[in-house]
């Protein structure tokens, strides 16, 4: 169990079984240049090598997708008070791929630092696939020419390709 709180100053414990049992199980993140604040602090002293400082930000960072379907943004905060940064990540699901941030913005997982609120949407697509077919097949004497052609195929498991072409030789993911 993680409790954040973005005070510098510790909050009064009201109650001695508030956090009962909480100094083995929790971590409690504080803000940059709190920790002596709430290891000093009588009610908090307790909890000192429980208590961590982390980066906060009083900006609010939003993360969509153009399509849940078909993938999801995740946000990793930062983790300590040297880092303040965020990395926002598109994670697109099997069969689809990452295209763009709202912005155009092709950075694929994106760092950022923060200095307003700011929302991220992350646009993604189906894979499309290109099957190259080489028949040679002889009918009375004439050969046939490779032709192209444009076909709809589904990904079944293990990246197999279910088709009804028989001499499919090539498959490539674009």
């Amino acid at each position: 169990t993680s409790i954040h709180l973005p005070m510098l100053v510790p909050p009064t414990i009201i109650s001695n079984k508030t956090f009962y049992g909480a100094t083995r199980l929790s971590s409690f993140y504080v803000p940059c240049g709190a920790k002596d604040n709430y290891t000093s602090d009588a009610n908090w002293s307790s909890f000192a090598s429980n208590i961590n400082e982390r980066y906060f930000t009083d900006y609010t960072i939003t993360t969509a997708s153009t399509n849940d379907a078909w993938g999801i943004v995740t946000l990793n905060e930062p983790t300590s008070c040297a880092d303040t940064t965020y990395n926002v990540v598109a994670k697109p699901y099997d069969g689809y791929h990452f295209v763009q941030w709202q912005d155009g913005n092709i950075e694929n997982p994106r760092t950022i630092a923060l200095t307003q609120d700011t929302a991220f949407t992350a646009e993604f697509a189906r894979n499309t696939y290109t099957i190259s077919t080489r028949p040679n097949i002889v009918d009375r004497g004439v050969t046939s020419e490779a032709q192209s052609a444009l076909y709809r195929i589904k990904p079944i498991r293990h990246n197999l390709i279910r088709t009804a072409m028989p001499f499919m030789q090539i498959v490539t993911t674009n």
